[in-house]
């Protein structure tokens, strides 16, 4: 996705498909969910930069490994329910009331 990366990262956690982008000053905030080299690749903005990680991350079994097993972690920790009770605990210390346990 050499584009602006929006919620489109999480459903690439979801199927453990690390998702591969450029450096871009327009990413949505999801982009800081993707942590370059662990869950997903950054490569620098240009055509060549972004066409290279493609290929290294095809060609790189290591790599490949590595990066799936990020989303792994990642689609466990970016779920539904996580982003609701975060949601929901962000109201509630809005209007300064401690979440309910």
């Amino acid at each position: 996705m050499p584009g602006a990366v929006g919620l489109g990262i999480v459903d690439s956690f979801a199927m453990l498909t690390p998702l591969i982008t450029a450096d871009l000053p327009y990413h949505g905030p999801e982009i800081a969910y993707l942590e370059n080299g662990a869950n997903g690749l950054i490569a620098p903005n240009s055509t060549q930069a972004f066409a290279g990680a493609v290929v290294r991350y095809l060609h790189d079994a290591g790599l490949r490994s590595r990066l799936r097993q990020g989303c792994e972690r990642a689609r466990r920790l970016y779920t539904v329910e996580n982003m609701a009770a975060r949601f929901s605990d962000g109201i509630l210390r809005a209007l300064g009331r401690e979440q309910a346990q």
